[in-house]
């Protein structure tokens, strides 16, 4: 009886995975044949490059997951904040941490059909032995933290769209 028992889960699993739940991936094609294309960036921040780096990891990242549609993510930088997390002894920092605060707009044929404020995301980066190699590393937690903060946007799209094509 546990054989039978396990066959029918089993088979019930894999029936369950080739139908599909209605997730779709990020950046892939809705169902009503929508997907999304890297819109402008506007940039509040301090840092001067954050802004060409947050479109070039919005991009990359929506070609990375299967192309461009007619939905256009527009995003505004309102700030990346820098600010030094550990220390060593002497009150040197060690260790800094970068936070960027972002809305994004949706936009489909010049009509906004989703915006969402206050999307954030962190990340780390190590102090250097001199002040090129401090730059350097913040350049490169610079360029992370863009394409997290680009994935974030994308995931809270995608499940918003979603949600918005489940309620038609």
């Amino acid at each position: 009886m546990t054989k039978a028992r396990f066959l029918a889960a089993s088979l019930l699993m894999v029936l369950i995975a080739l139908s599909g739940c209605g997730y779709h991936l990020v950046g892939s094609e809705l169902s009503g044949g929508s997907g999304f294309a890297a819109g402008p960036v506007d940039d509040l921040s301090r840092e001067p490059l954050f802004g060409p780096y947050m479109r070039a990891a919005l991009a990359s990242r929506i070609v990375e997951r299967g192309g461009a549609g007619d939905i256009t993510i527009s995003v505004f930088l309102h700030r990346v904040d820098e600010r030094a997390r550990a220390y060593v002894v002497g009150d040197i920092p060690r260790e800094y941490l970068l936070t960027a605060v972002a809305d994004y707009t949706l936009i489909r044929g010049g009509e906004t059909i989703f915006k969402e404020t206050g999307v954030s995301a962190e990340q780390e980066f190590a102090a250097g032995l001199d002040i090129n190699a401090t730059r350097s590393f913040k350049e490169a937690g610079l360029r992370r933290l863009a394409k997290t903060l680009a994935d974030k946007i994308l995931v809270r799209a995608t499940l918003a769209m979603s949600r918005g094509e489940r309620s038609k």
